[in-house]
């Protein structure tokens, strides 16, 4: 075999080879757009669990929940994210003396992870594609849904 032909071969093998390991990537750990969309859900939930500390330090220092989110957000010296990444306000609502309900919309179901194929490990924002509600009470973390 000559030279020439045989520097080709080689370059249509790694083109295979690199085109192979890229379908694989993909399909275990899903398309850019996927995993943009879970990233998201990840931010959404980080905010939600931020969400939650600041109304328990709120009611502990008032001794009653916030009326609003913006409530919250204009404390001073405190950021808090009261929108999800796109934008969308997250849905706060008293529901009794020491309970309160958060919503928001999500991208992706967290019954199956598109890195692993298993579930999340985070028990108490477990959610579906769309939008979900958590219930909540004062110091606790339970869902209630």
């Amino acid at each position: 075999m000559k030279q020439g032909a045989l520097g080709r071969w080689l370059v249509i093998a790694a083109c295979v080879a690199v085109a192979a390991t890229l379908v694989v990537a993909m399909s275990r750990l899903g398309s850019p757009t996927a995993q943009r969309a879970m990233r998201l859900d990840e931010k959404r939930v980080h905010d939600l669990d931020h969400i939650v500390d600041v109304i328990n330090k709120y009611a502990e220092k008032n001794h009653s929940l916030p009326p609003t989110l913006d409530t919250l957000a204009r404390q001073p010296g405190r950021t808090l994210s009261i929108a999800d990444p796109d934008g969308v306000p997250y849905i706060y609502q008293v529901t009794g003396d020491r309970t309160y309900r958060l919503c928001t919309v999500f991208a992706t179901d967290t019954a199956k992870d598109p890195e692993s194929g298993q579930a999340w490990t985070q028990e108490e924002w477990l959610h579906a594609a769309g939008r979900q509600c958590f219930d909540r009470k004062l110091n606790t973390k339970s869902e209630d849904e």
